[in-house]
């Protein structure tokens, strides 16, 4: 009786042993999974703003190019209606408007530092 008994402890002990290591892997397992899955949402939260944020360049890349080619057209229309010689005829003879000569500009020396103080006249 003593040497059943006996080996039934020692079953005991071996499956208790056992049951006690197949709970630390079912733990281990159980964490690893956790921290996959949050490292998993982590990962997908990421991809999500990055593909939103390309999605914003984009629009905003597109908004450039449309900004550009307005600005070229107004230039151009500006440039193609603008005639500058005849701008220059009406200065001239029309205006008065005369080319500088020498005469036209007086140079002096300013003893003062390179700044210039905007004064408010309705002070």
């Amino acid at each position: 009786m003593k040497s059943e008994y006996n080996e039934l402890e020692e079953k005991k002990s071996s499956l208790l042993s056992y049951y006690t290591l197949d709970k630390k892997v079912t733990k281990s397992i159980l964490f690893f999974l956790i921290v996959i899955i949050i490292v998993s949402v982590f990962y997908l939260n990421l991809r999500s703003k990055s593909t939103s944020l390309n999605y914003d360049i984009v629009e905003l890349e597109e908004e450039i190019s449309s900004l550009k080619e307005e600005n070229d057209t107004i230039y151009n229309n500006t440039k193609d209606t603008t005639d500058i010689e005849s701008i220059r005829n009406e200065a001239l003879n029309e205006y008065g408007m005369v080319y500088s000569n020498k005469s036209h500009v007086v140079e002096y020396d300013d003893n003062k530092e390179d700044s210039v103080t905007k004064y408010n006249s309705e002070e």
